[in-house]
């Protein structure tokens, strides 16, 4: 997945250098607007990490008990262009409920984040992003590809041992058994 060994190459931009709408942010606009409000307008804060990008005004209009409209108008700088986004809602298990979603205008799918892109907002699979943490390096790999360079000029075990050495130098799980339950809890 891009990490260490893979040969791939991170060709993708990251999500997480992305302008992002998450629908956490508007939760407390969702419950107004649920509450029985017509159009409940309000602020949302751009920010990449810690950088304020700029504020853009939004309204969420109920469109049916189960569906609101979010209309984003462009910042005062005209940075961001304005935007309807639908959020609908699905029902909890158990009657818990309802739980907001925003819906991606290019495959129609329930998401928590999308984000801004030249086809403007979508979800991250249709935005083609990756996230930082898929092109890590999986821990358990470095060792092992390094006993494979090793082994290569040295010992064909090579690999072997750099496994088991590293089996044994994890420290060892208790099992219990039944009788050991038994005697903690004085039933013997």
């Amino acid at each position: 997945m891009g990490g260490l060994g893979s040969g791939r190459v991170r060709q993708r931009p990251l999500a997480e250098e992305q302008l992002q709408l998450r629908i956490a942010a508007l939760r407390p606009a969702i419950a107004r607007a649920c509450a029985g409000q017509e159009a409940v307008t309000d602020t949302i804060t751009w920010s990449i990490g810690a950088r304020v990008l700029g504020r853009s005004r939004y309204t969420l209009r109920a469109r049916s008990p189960m569906e609101l409209r979010l209309e984003l108008a462009p910042d005062e700088a005209g940075r961001f262009a304005a935007a309807v986004i639908a959020v609908v809602a699905t029902p909890q298990p158990k009657n818990r409920g309802l739980r907001w979603w925003l819906q991606c205008a290019g495959c129609q799918r329930h998401v928590m984040v999308l984000c801004a892109g030249a086809a403007g907002w979508r979800c991250p699979r249709c935005a083609k992003v990756i996230y930082r943490s898929s092109c890590a390096s999986d821990k358990r790999l470095g060792p092992l590809l390094r006993a494979i360079v090793r082994g290569a000029t040295g010992s064909p075990d090579a690999p072997l041992q750099a496994l088991d050495q590293r089996r044994r130098s994890r420290p060892a799980r208790s099992t219990y058994t039944d009788a050991d339950a038994q005697a903690a809890l004085g039933e013997v």
